[in-house]
């Protein structure tokens, strides 16, 4: 908690919806080797799918295929 990661987008392979037991978030995929290796940018449970559904738009507005 409390470090913040940049990823570019020439080092992201994946973003991916990612369930776990409580909440859903977005995995990236990524090809830095400082970072580490599972990242999950989680979303709270109460809103989880619509601000899910609202993050996948935005993300593939700019371009980006989210994996369901």
């Amino acid at each position: 908690m409390g470090t913040e990661y940049v990823f570019p987008r020439g080092y992201i392979s994946s973003l991916a919806k990612y369930r776990g037991l409580f909440s859903v978030g977005l995995r990236i995929h990524h090809g830095i080797p400082t970072y580490p290796e599972f990242v999950v940018f989680w979303i709270a449970l109460r809103w989880g799918r619509t601000k899910f559904a609202s993050l996948q738009g935005r993300l593939e507005a700019l371009g980006y295929a989210v994996i369901e």
